[in-house]
Order: structure tokens, then sequence, then C-alpha cells
């Protein structure tokens, strides 16, 4: 089978969706499928060959005829069997827009099945959003199911219940295919651990909590911390907290968490960014995992995923709702909302589970 990915970038980490769209157009290419992979707005025009996939760059389809023209030719001219839309409405418009993106899809959904991946759909559906998201969500949500409309797509997934559960309101039928994590699994090396971690392996009544990449600025860290420091007492453990990942907007949060964990006899390690290496072995040893996530859309979060990849269970702390209609079920064994599994994190850092690691890719991209 012949297939084009679409996407807004594949600028090599710059832009989760593209990197997403590499690892799974290689994953197809390994399962025996021709790959093409073309971004529409790139920030820089590039044709490549890499590891047996067609790679095509281009800068401003979406505002540029003769562009788009090109970019439409050179699909057509490899004739896919599929075409294979990554998408999220902000990688394609400064404001999320996607009238632009109507014509030019419409004209490749007439020389092969169209499939398309959403990624995220809309504004608007966090109550708490502002008004002027909201307006602007509206205008989204009209043209994206305009443009459904127009496309007639053969195939709709999207990663997490939620969305599924958004679009079927909305009249389209959606199934969910999962995302696979965005950190392979390494082989685990005790001397690179102690190396960052000079405390390292921790001690019987010790257990390790990994907070992997940002927190939003809105996370409620200070209610988070009080709970681990309940579920810790009861355990009868003391806990070693470890930060990894870029962490601009999560910054502050991290000043604080330092201050309670030295006030409670706990150690706090801030790593930062951290290779991806390094990044898989942390989630090897840590007893558990906690997301700012909500857990209605942990489903698209690749460090979520990236950890129960890992085998880690993970506790989604955000309290903020993310629909006025809640998903009443989340099917998957090492995911947990932190409000509602007090006895579960008791026991859990009582008799921590071994960690088995379950990778994804092979298993979404077939």
């Amino acid at each position: 089978m012949k297939i084009t990915f679409i996407c807004g970038s594949l600028a090599p980490g710059k832009d989760g969706v593209g990197d997403y769209t590499r690892h799974l157009a290689s994953a197809c290419a390994v399962a025996g499928h021709q790959v093409q992979l073309v971004s529409i707005c790139d920030i820089e025009s590039a044709r490549s060959q890499s590891s047996g996939m067609s790679v095509e760059r281009f800068c401003g389809v979406l505002t540029d005829p003769t562009t788009a023209q090109r970019a439409a030719g050179r699909i057509q001219a490899w004739s896919p069997d599929w075409i294979s839309l990554q998408f999220v409405p902000f990688a394609f418009h400064p404001k999320g827009l996607s009238r632009s993106l109507q014509p030019f899809v419409k004209q490749l959904s007439d020389i092969a099945a169209l499939h398309i991946m959403f990624h995220e759909l809309w504004l608007g559906e966090k109550p708490s959003l502002s008004v002027k998201h909201k307006v602007l969500g509206r205008i989204q949500r009209h043209q994206i199911l305009k443009a459904l409309r127009n496309w007639q797509p053969e195939s709709i997934h999207t990663s997490n219940q939620l969305y599924v559960d958004v679009l079927q309101r909305n009249g389209i039928s959606a199934k969910q295919l999962p995302l696979f994590g965005n950190i392979p699994v390494a082989e685990k090396e005790p001397e690179t651990i102690q190396q960052i971690l000079p405390w390292y392996p921790a001690r019987p009544n010790e257990r390790i909590v990994l907070f992997p990449f940002s927190q939003s600025v809105s996370w409620q860290s200070a209610h988070v911390m009080e709970q681990l420091k309940q579920f810790a007492d009861e355990a009868g453990v003391s806990l070693r907290l470890i930060q990894i990942g870029k962490n601009q907007s999560g910054a502050a949060h991290w000043l604080r968490i330092r201050e309670f964990a030295q006030a409670n006899g706990w150690s706090c390690d801030v790593l930062g960014a951290q290779s991806e290496q390094v990044i898989s072995q942390l989630m090897q040893i840590a007893d558990l995992g906690v997301s700012s996530a909500h857990i209605q859309l942990a489903g698209k979060s690749g460090a979520v995923i990236g950890m129960m990849e890992h085998g880690l269970p993970v506790f989604c702390t955000s309290l903020e709702p993310e629909s006025r209609h809640p998903v009443s079920h989340i099917a998957e064994d090492l995911l947990f909302d932190f409000e509602q599994s007090h006895s579960t994190i008791v026991r859990l850092l009582k008799e921590p589970k071994a960690h088995k690691a379950h990778p994804r890719l092979s298993t979404v991209a077939a």
C-alpha cells in the first residue's frame, strides 16, 4: 500500500505532531508499505529520502497558489492509495482556522482515499476558557465540520475518548487510535543514573515519583503535594521527586515543590532537558508517574503514554474539567485519576509494581 502522510511541519525535534508522523510513517515502511511524508506549513522547503521514505517539505502551501500546485502535483505524481492528514488546527493557521486548508485537501481527496487523525479539535470544549477563545472555537468548529462534509473522508481517528465523544455529538463518527510514546525504551544503565542522581539506588523505604516535562501555569501543585504527603504518610514511605524535560511554563511550581520536599525530608531533583536515553532510564526506575494533564485528555499526551509504555503507573492531577460532558470510561490499565485513586496510590507506594515495557508503535501502525 502507498500512503502519503500530510502534516504542518516536519522539522525534527521542533514539532510534536511532525515527530509523531515521522515515527508512524517509519513503522509503516518497516511493515512493507511505501510512504511519502509531506509538510505544507514548514519552516523550510526541502526534498529528501529518509529510511526508505520520500520526504517533501513545503513552506506556504496554504498561502501561495504556486506552492500549493507544486505540492499537490508531487502527491498526485506519487499516486498514493491513502492520504493521511495529521490534523492540528494551529499547525495550518496562526488562529487555528481551516478555511484555506479545505480546497487543498479536497483536490487530494479526489485522487486517493482520505484518512484524518485529529490530534486536536477546536477550542471551546473546556468550560473555563475565555469568551474570546470560545468565540474562536465556534468559528474553528464550524470550519472543521464544513471541511469534513466537503472532504467525505473514508476514515477518521483521534487519540482519546473525549474527542471521539465530541465528534459524535457533532454527527461525526470517529474511532480511537492510541498514541505511542515519544520516548523509546532504552537499556537500563545504573551507572548513568548514579551520575545524575548520586543518591541512587533508593532505600527500601523510599519511592521515586517522576514528573515528566512541563506543567501548566494553572496546575495546582500545592494541592498535589499535600495529597502526596498524605499518601506517603499512610504508606509509611519517604519520596524522592524528579522533574525531567523543558519546564518554562511550570518553573515557578518547582521552586515551591522543592521547598515542600525539603520541609518534609524528601529529595527533589529538577533535571530539566535530558536525552531520550536518560529519560527512558528514569522512567524505568520510578515507582509512580505524575502528570498535570486531565485524565480525559491523557490519551493525547506523549509523555503520559511514554510512561505507561515503560510500565509506569500514571496519575493525572488536573482538577479543571476539559468538557461539560465527562467521559464515562478510560480503558487504560496504568492510568488513574489522582483524586479518585487514594487506596491505589497508597497500595502502589507500599508495594510498587515491577516494570514491564509495552511499546505501542508497531501495534498502532498496524
